[in-house]
């Protein structure tokens, strides 16, 4: 399709090797030029481990994702999160966000008992998907 008027609302980035310097990138520009309404990120198993270094990425990133105005599914799974990287991504939570996807990620008992109740914050109801 394309043409005037037209915008990019689904975004396929699994298993792209997706750095976190390259999510927080992605996530700025979102926040910036949002018409984005699904993103999948998912098989990116490196993401975890940068979204909390002290480089300043996690930051960076959930700063994006708060700002993404229309995104509403974002699928993270296998991506190496642990218990403070799906912290900074539910922290962040997009005021649209419908559906986040964290399957098959290695969460503590207790962070996936708090997830399956974690209804969100914004506007409609949060599913998550452990």
């Amino acid at each position: 399709h394309g043409g005037v008027g037209a915008a990019l609302v689904r975004m396929d980035l699994a298993e792209n090797r997706l750095t976190v310097e390259g999510l927080a990138l992605l996530t700025e520009a979102l926040a910036e030029h949002g018409y984005l309404q699904s993103l999948d990120l998912g098989g990116n198993e490196q993401l975890g481990v940068g979204l909390t270094a002290k480089s300043g990425y996690g930051e960076r990133v959930g700063n994006g994702l708060r700002s993404s105005a229309a995104l509403q599914d974002l699928h993270l799974w296998r991506c190496g999160l642990s218990d403070e990287a799906a912290s900074i991504i539910l922290e962040a939570e997009p005021p649209r966000l419908q559906l986040i996807n964290l399957a098959a990620n290695l969460f503590s008992s207790e962070l996936k008992g708090g997830l399956l109740r974690y209804r969100g914050n914004g506007a409609f109801p949060l599913s998550i998907l452990v």
